[in-house]
């Protein structure tokens, strides 16, 4: 994971630096510069470290799964932070992750599958 993010970044930086990184670094408030840290410290690092401590907990396959909370997590943030409307097909498409997780991670789920 820390190797494609560095790649990611040395191929994005050529573009940043065309649209103006070091002038646009200079002029960014406190405000952006705690979102910055915010997400790269929680939303990223954090975020990771607990997934890697899934992995460790109940093994790769089954925590790969939960992967699939990521959208649904964000549509949830974007109803709470940004009153983002809720529309019938997300609340499907939410409920139908939460029951495939279920699914996938109950305790004989991979047995009831094989057979």
């Amino acid at each position: 994971m820390t190797w494609s993010c560095l790649i990611g970044a040395a191929a994005l930086l050529p573009f940043a630096w065309r649209e103006g990184l070091v002038r646009q670094t200079g002029l960014a408030s406190p405000a952006a510069w705690a979102g910055l840290l915010f997400l790269g410290v929680l939303g990223t690092a954090v975020g990771f470290l607990w997934y890697y401590e899934g992995i460790r907990a109940i093994g790769p396959s089954r925590a790969a799964v939960f992967i699939n909370f990521v959208p649904v997590s964000g549509v949830l943030f974007g109803w709470l932070i940004l009153s983002e409307t809720l529309t019938r097909t997300l609340l499907t498409g939410a409920a139908l992750v939460v029951v495939g997780v279920f699914l996938t991670n109950r305790p004989n789920g991979r047995k009831s599958l094989e057979t």
